[in-house]
């Protein structure tokens, strides 16, 4: 009884962690927050990091009286890892914060480079761009060869053969078997995203496909003439307007706050924090444009209907931990309005949709192959350890699946942490089985169809209990079905 009541209180505990956690990164992430907010929360919960926690979770793991779940042990292992890397992860933070590149006489902030790479249409000064970001990450591999180390070594002190072994076990899902359906997914869209890459070097930057590096293809994506499309103002029109098509309340009843102000210090990209699901969500953003800023709208909106929309009467592991390659299907979904002609005709008024699809789509295509190779890249990295020989094959993978060069500095830089990239891919393959079964049940315009509504907060309402396997089977499947992710591009090209 003891346990029991050890573990209960351990599971508010972790609850309370994630919820300050939560508000502070948003607080921070807004503009608003004090420095330092985030380590207060990380010692005033400083007891979750104590050995014994781990033990006692471990020993009480699947017994029939304590009822230690598998997400829970889960979720304290990788809080366990996180602290064991954070001060490498923080004094990276701090590396690129001050770091500048010398370029042309141009001092340019390491943390604006990205951006300036795609907005420069000189291809020799971006290139020298790339070059100085580039050299500049190579500084910092070993910062980012102590944090894996680091990980390796936690990782075996608790009981596991390395962190790539403790990954493999503690993922929730089959790592191989996904690294299976990558490899298909590649080489099935090669000959397809040969003639979308040629198109677009052809089309957009005049140039032969065969001479393009990395720098050229994000130029490209760049999409300038597609800034004017949605302002911030048009596109909540727009969204107000589907969601009332659709019979669903876009703040599910005040859940989902909006915080859209421009201020100093606010992350540019649009973000959801998940304060206390299901009462407080906040989506982020501020006033941007471009097709870029208009996707990661709509994805964190998908994220913030389906915590908005979870409900109380789902468990604290069914809300807030679990398999998010759930969520990340939801934010996708969302995300798909944008490659939808009918519903930018209808919503965003836009008269001629199709060369705004016809690109956005591009671009899908190439995130999704960029990211299949960075995920076979990061299995082997974990399953062999850090070296020489895997930074030439990160260049070479990715490379592959861009048909351009990318730089082997950032072999360790794009990393996701604990194998998050599996959920993405995860959550593009589930995505596509859900769009495919609202087609088929509700029509091509299955988002003017309120009974599409109620079937998406019928799902929302389970938030992430039994994972994308449990969505799956919902809707007919066995398990996740690579088939319907491949089709959406033979239709879209």
């Amino acid at each position: 009884m003891e346990v029991k009541s050890n573990l209960d209180d351990l599971r508010d505990l972790v609850e309370r962690f994630m919820e300050e956690m939560a508000l502070a990164r948003y607080r921070a992430g807004a503009g608003l927050g004090e420095a330092g907010a985030v380590d207060s929360v990380i010692r005033r919960h400083n007891s979750l990091m104590d050995p014994a926690i781990l033990e006692m979770v471990a020993e009480e793991s699947g017994t029939e009286e304590a009822g230690v779940s598998d997400e829970l042990r889960r979720a304290l292992l990788f809080l366990h890892l996180d602290e064991e890397a954070r001060p490498s992860t923080e004094r990276l933070m701090a590396e690129m914060r001050k770091a500048r590149l010398r370029v042309s006489g141009e001092d340019i902030p390491f943390l604006d480079s990205s951006r300036r790479i795609d907005a420069e249409g000189d291809r020799r000064k971006r290139a020298l761009i790339a070059l100085a970001r580039a050299n500049k990450v190579a500084e910092w591999e070993p910062i980012l060869q102590h944090r894996l180390a680091r990980l390796d070594e936690k990782s075996r002190e608790m009981g596991r053969k390395g962190y790539g072994a403790l990954l493999e076990t503690e993922s929730g899902f089959d790592l191989a078997a996904l690294e299976g359906q990558i490899g298909e997914f590649l080489a099935r869209t090669q000959d397809l995203y040969r003639e979308v890459f040629s198109w677009l070097m052809k089309s957009r930057l005049g140039m032969d496909p065969a001479d393009a590096e990395h720098h050229d293809l994000r130029r490209a994506f760049r999409g300038e003439e597609f800034d004017s499309l949605l302002s911030e103002g048009q596109l909540l029109t727009a969204l107000s307007n589907f969601t009332r098509a659709i019979q669903i309340d876009l703040q599910a009843a005040g859940r989902i706050e909006f915080d859209l102000e421009d201020r100093p210090g606010k992350q540019s990209r649009p973000f959801f924090s998940r304060v206390r699901v299901p009462d407080q969500i906040i989506l982020t953003a501020a006033p941007r444009r471009g097709h870029a800023h208009i996707r990661a709208w709509l994805h964190e909106l998908g994220h913030s209907l389906h915590y908005a929309y979870t409900s109380e009467r789902v468990g604290f592991e069914g809300r807030l931990l679990g398999d998010n390659s759930v969520t990340e299907a939801f934010g996708f979904l969302m995300e798909r309005l944008a490659l939808e002609p009918r519903w930018l005709k209808r919503f965003a008024g836009m008269d001629e949709p199709v060369p705004f699809v016809q690109f956005a789509s591009a671009h899908r295509l190439y995130r999704l192959r960029r990211a299949a190779a960075q995920y076979q890249f990061e299995l082997r990295l974990y399953r062999e350890g850090v070296s020489t020989s895997l930074a030439d094959e990160y260049r070479v993978r990715l490379s592959e699946a861009c048909l351009c060069m990318v730089p082997r500095a950032f072999y360790l830089f794009n990393i996701s942490p604990h194998l998050y990239s599996a959920r993405h891919l995860r959550g593009w393959i589930l995505e596509a089985m859900l769009h495919r079964h609202l087609v088929h049940y509700f029509e091509e315009d299955w988002f003017r169809n309120p009974r599409a509504g109620q079937f998406l907060i019928r799902l929302w309402a389970e938030g992430q209990e039994g994972g994308a396997d449990r969505i799956a089977s919902q809707i007919g499947a066995e398990s996740l079905d690579l088939q319907p992710l491949i089709e959406d591009f033979e239709k879209k090209f």
